[in-house]
């Protein structure tokens, strides 16, 4: 995996346990509650693409990184719920950055699959 693959998977693993810790201190988890559902939140996305994607096994269950990822993320939720809540719409806001992120790297995961050689826009067919 690239570099900057793993850069954006990462990204979009912590906005998104973010999101999910958002939404667990709202209903008032305690803290075990909180990193279950950042977890959750942060990589069942991940698991479903390359379970989709057919690869074998889901980089969130291989690799270390992406639950170390989705902990921090909820204990900074966690500790610093308070100044989350008083972004706006703080759920949206991670869902959005999220979906940005993880959009960059399905893009980039589907063209190191198919091989494929891109055309510009701007280019004329030949």
């Amino acid at each position: 995996m690239s570099t900057l693959l793993l850069v954006f998977d990462l990204i979009g693993t912590f906005v998104f346990a973010l999101s999910g810790g958002t939404v667990a201190v709202r209903q008032r988890l305690d803290l075990f509650g909180v990193l279950v559902l950042s977890c959750a939140a942060a990589v069942s996305g991940g698991i479903v693409r390359d379970v989709l994607i057919d690869a074998h096994p889901p980089a969130a269950l291989a690799d270390w990184r992406y639950l170390v990822t989705a902990i921090l993320a909820g204990l900074v939720t966690f500790r610093w719920s308070a100044a989350i809540e008083r972004l706006r719409n703080p759920v949206q806001l991670f869902d959005a950055a999220g979906l940005t992120a993880c959009c960059a790297d399905g893009w980039m995961q589907a063209d190191n699959l198919s091989g494929a050689n891109w055309v510009r826009v701007d280019e004329p067919l030949r």
